[in-house]
């Protein structure tokens, strides 16, 4: 990525591809065209966003009943399991664990996401994260990670552990939790604040810029506001859209 690029990172990897690998069940869309379509927040949707170009991918934590730190974005399983009720053995295959994404994927910039549904999530997941990124300490040389989470709570748990491992963390914030911005200057060590597309425009830029933070925003898909966002001078972008990312940023 050069210097004057922003980050571009695909949207729990990139789900959809547009040449059909041999052997490959397929759906067809517009035009008839095939496009295979791969399970989101697995290692083969990661694989692709990175096969694309991006930069990286964003990707989704929960923590399972027996402590596992796994992949997966809904608190429930499709058969109404909570996840953090289950145990790993019960999750479908296709579930991969943070241990295995970090093993795979080297040189490469992941964005995880802190999926916080209870009140004990909210302090567990933080712990057993830094837990985990402790015992990685080698291959967190080679990655450039950025943990978030929506819950501030979460996020100012990080901050009170995180100590000198080798990561970056922000906040996220959506609509309905913009309030959040008014403790972004309480929270020691944060870089980023992840923000939805249509929240950003120069006044979010400015006070950003007041406490020496970066933005960058989801989920952001169309072209015109990729070449708003860049005109505002944000860190990155999380895409659902790779390849139109890719050839409108970097053409």
């Amino acid at each position: 990525m050069g210097n004057n690029d922003l980050l571009i990172l695909g949207h729990r990897g990139c789900t959809a591809i547009t040449k059909e690998p041999e052997n490959t069940s397929s759906t067809v869309v517009n035009g008839g065209k095939p496009k295979p379509v791969i399970i989101e927040n697995t290692l083969e949707s990661f694989q692709n966003a990175v096969n694309l170009g991006a930069d990286g991918f964003e990707l989704d934590i929960q923590l399972t009943q027996d402590g596992y730190l796994i992949v997966f974005h809904d608190f429930s399983l499709p058969n109404g399991e909570r996840i953090h009720a289950t145990s790993f053995d019960n999750l479908p295959s296709f579930i991969p664990t943070l241990n295995q994404v970090v093993e795979m994927f080297q040189s490469t910039t992941i964005n995880i996401e802190m999926k916080c549904g209870t009140t004990d999530s909210e302090n567990n997941i933080p712990l057993e994260l830094i837990k985990f990124l402790n015992s990685q300490s080698d291959q967190l040389n080679e990655l450039d990670l950025i943990v978030t989470s929506f819950s501030l709570n979460a996020v100012r748990k990080l901050s009170e552990i995180k100590r000198d491992i080798n990561f970056k963390f922000g906040l996220l914030v959506s609509p309905n939790t913009a309030n959040n911005l008014n403790y972004i200057h309480e929270i020691s060590g944060l870089t980023y604040v992840v923000a939805h597309w249509a929240m950003v425009n120069s006044d979010m830029i400015d006070l950003a810029d007041k406490y020496g933070l970066r933005i960058i925003c989801w989920t952001v898909n169309e072209a015109v506001e990729m070449i708003r966002l860049r005109a505002l001078r944000v860190a990155g972008i999380i895409t659902d859209d790779t390849e139109l990312a890719l050839k409108v940023l970097r053409p």
